[in-house]
């Protein structure tokens, strides 16, 4: 792990939320993960598109974060995908699903602190080999 790793240091310079962190919204987002929400989804998009508008000029392809394949019958699908399908069809951006790969799969990460969150989400995610160089990233945290 680096040291900007290990202080939290994010590795990005921009950044934007849909909500801030609040029960009401855990509860509608662990919802539409686990309970095939789906008539949330429109409402979520949107909301995410509002949080992000400032960012997504800048935006060259949109990236979802990968769901471990033994949770995909359970969920029936993979909600980051969804959002950054729509998100990128809207603004047509490509989406990309082989840069970033889930390599461990990680306890749910719901009913944990953000502390529990960074610690089981270490080492998750990497790049295949010669995919990072595409975003400029040889490591994730």
């Amino acid at each position: 792990m680096s040291g900007a790793c290990a202080r939290g240091y994010p590795h990005f310079g921009r950044a934007s939320a849909a909500f801030l962190c609040a029960p009401a919204i855990k509860g509608l987002i662990l919802r539409f993960k686990h309970a095939s929400a789906m008539h949330m989804m429109h409402a979520s998009v949107g909301w995410i598109r509002r949080a992000g508008a400032d960012l997504i000029g800048d935006t060259d392809l949109t990236i979802p974060v990968p769901l471990n394949w033994s949770r995909l019958p359970s969920r029936h699908y993979n909600q980051a995908a969804l959002f950054a399908q729509s998100i990128g069809k809207t603004h047509s951006l490509p989406l990309e699903t082989s840069i970033l790969l889930r390599k461990k799969k990680t306890r749910s990460q719901g009913s944990v602190t953000r502390s529990q969150q960074h610690h089981n989400l270490q080492g998750t995610f990497v790049t295949p080999k010669g995919n990072g160089s595409i975003l400029g990233i040889s490591r994730f945290c």
